[in-house]
C-alpha cells in the first residue's frame, strides 16, 4: 500500500527508498517499513494502493488497471469469436435477430469464466452462480448498447445483414468500455475503510 505523508518544512529533502511522502506535489521515498520518518506527520492513506503482480513485482492501482483493461479486451476478442461463430451457425435456422440473443448469453457466458480466471483472478473469488447473474446483470447496460448497435446496423445497412460480422463488431466496440467498467465492480471487492 502506498502511504503518503506531509511533510514539514524543516524535514529531509529525501530518504532512502521505498513508499512516496507527498510535500507539496513533490514524491519523496521511504524506507520499506512502508512508514513515515519521525520528521514527518502521520500518514495519510490515500487509497492509492499498490500491490504485488503477476510477476510477483509492486505495480500501482493505474498500471494494475491498465493490466486489467488489456486482458479484458483480450477476452472480449475471443468473446467476439464466440459471438460472430454462434451468430453464423444459427442464422439461418433463427434469424439474425434470435442469434444474436443466443450468441450474446454464450459470449458472455465465455468472458465471465476468463475474466474471473484471468483478468481479475487477484481478486477474490465470489460464489459462481452468484457472480455469473451478477456479471449478466451488470453487463445488460453493455448488452443494452452493444445488441442496439447490432439490431440498427442489420435493419439499416444491407451490408451488415449479408455480413453479420460488421454489426457485431460496431456492437461489441460501443459496448466495450461500458461493460470493463461494470464488470470491475463485480470482480472487485470493495476497498477497506480506512484505519
Amino acid at each position: 500500500m502506498t502511504v503518503h505523508c506531509t511533510l514539514s518544512h524543516d524535514a529531509p529533502k529525501s530518504t532512502p527508498g521505498g513508499a512516496p511522502c507527498v510535500k507539496e506535489g513533490v514524491r519523496l521515498w521511504l524506507g520499506a517499513a512502508n512508514s513515515c520518518p519521525t520528521a514527518l506527520a502521520k500518514p495519510i492513506n490515500t487509497g492509492a494502493a499498490r500491490q504485488r503482480g503477476r510477476s510477483g513485482a509492486i505495480v500501482s492501482g493505474r498500471a494494475r488497471v491498465f493490466g486489467q483493461f488489456l486482458r479484458f479486451g483480450l477476452v472480449g476478442f475471443s468473446g467476439f469469436v464466440v459471438d460472430t461463430a454462434t451468430v453464423y451457425a444459427l442464422r439461418g435456422a433463427t434469424g439474425l435477430y434470435i442469434a444474436g440473443l443466443i450468441a450474446y448469453v454464450l459470449a458472455a457466458t465465455s468472458n465471465w469464466a476468463l475474466n474471473r480466471s484471468w483478468t481479475f483472478a487477484a481478486e477474490p473469488p465470489a460464489p459462481v452462480m452468484k457472480q455469473w447473474l451478477e456479471y449478466l446483470l451488470a453487463n445488460s447496460v453493455g448488452f443494452v448498447v452493444n445488441r442496439g448497435i447490432y439490431a440498427v446496423c442489420i435493419w439499416q445497412l444491407p451490408i451488415a445483414a449479408r455480413q453479420p460480422i460488421m454489426a457485431l463488431a460496431a456492437g461489441a466496440a460501443a459496448g466495450m468500455i461500458v461493460n470493463f467498467l461494470l464488470s470491475r465492480k463485480v470482480f472487485t471487492s470493495p476497498p477497506a475503510p480506512p484505519a
